[in-house]
């Protein structure tokens, strides 16, 4: 008698707390797993149709690449009314679009890599353009993380490592612009690493100390962005403090 009744125990924490994994394994599981079937689905049929010889080639992939690209409409054009829904149709149509053009480009040679790069740099900038409108932070990472694949899946050789690190650097200053209207951590860590790996994978084939002119002022460049996308995400923060991303990346 004259206890203090226990308050009541507050509801158990969500094992995920990131936006990014939410998405994922949040609500609306099935359309989701659904868009993913989509996606080898199409690699399936596009597949099948070529052996069974159905229609001619340019056809099949034409068809699959204006697929996805009716996909992404469709996505922007649900995503006020279901952003679930609309998210997962632009990231299905975008996936759908970039396979085609490198199975195009790289599976049967129907265009050189001039043009299979631009398109799917296009792609890229068109997706991550649909992410800022729909504040779709999934759509952001998975059109970075397709334009730092588009030079590795195009690739003829070791290519011009101007250009190569010209168009990383291209990638890099677009993170940094993104970061600068979101706190989209999951790009910069993105950006880093895709950056890091793509770089060391030239080195160790193609360096040699003739290019040290060349390469040094990329890798002071790449530096300084990602501090600078470390210093942005801190003045964005509400309280001006480190995330766990942006303390790795310092680091």
């Amino acid at each position: 008698p004259g206890a203090l009744p226990m308050p009541p125990r507050p509801p158990g924490r969500p094992w995920y707390k990131h936006p990014l994994l939410d998405w994922f394994f949040g609500s609306h599981a099935v359309v989701k797993v659904g868009v993913v079937v989509l996606l080898f689905g199409m690699g399936f049929f596009v597949k099948y149709a070529a052996d069974q010889g159905w229609l001619n080639l340019p056809l099949r992939l034409a068809g699959a690449w204006l697929l996805g690209l009716a996909l992404m409409a469709i996505g922007f054009r649900t995503q006020r009314r279901n952003p679930v829904y609309g998210t997962a149709l632009q990231g299905g149509g975008f996936g759908i679009a970039y396979m085609t053009s490198y199975a195009t480009q790289q599976l049967y040679n129907l265009i050189p890599a001039a043009v299979a790069f631009p398109v799917m740099l296009a792609l890229t900038a068109l997706c991550t353009a649909a992410a800022l409108l729909s504040n779709a932070r999934i759509l952001a990472s998975l059109a970075t993380f397709g334009g730092f694949l588009a030079p590795v899946l195009t690739a003829a050789g070791p290519g011009d490592p101007f250009l190569l690190f010209s168009y990383l650097a291209v990638l890099n200053l677009g993170v940094l612009a993104v970061s600068w209207f979101k706190r989209w951590s999951e790009l910069h860590l993105i950006s880093f690493g895709a950056t890091t790996a793509i770089a060391f994978l030239w080195g160790a084939e193609n360096y040699g100390p003739p290019l040290l002119n060349l390469v040094q002022p990329f890798v002071a460049a790449f530096f300084l962005f990602h501090v600078a996308l470390v210093i942005v995400q801190v003045r964005r923060s509400e309280h001006g403090r480190l995330g766990l991303i942006e303390g790795i990346l310092l680091f």
